[in-house]
């Protein structure tokens, strides 16, 4: 964030977009997607929906 700007609150709609989208992707792509995670108590959408995914898949506890 730039000069203390506040994070976008996401909505619900965000989340059920992302966690449809990551069923399409491969596990490379979802685990480069958590790589990048640095604030675990505040993951975006699209952070979610990875790991959302790879434990559906059973890739992770």
């Amino acid at each position: 964030m730039v000069n203390g700007e506040k994070r976008r609150r996401y909505d619900l709609q965000d989340y059920i977009y992302a966690e449809a989208e990551a069923i399409l992707y491969s596990a490379d792509v979802l685990f480069f997607e958590l790589a990048g995670v640095t604030d675990w108590e505040c993951l975006t959408p699209r952070q979610k929906g990875a790991l959302m995914e790879l434990k559906r898949r059973r890739l992770i506890p």
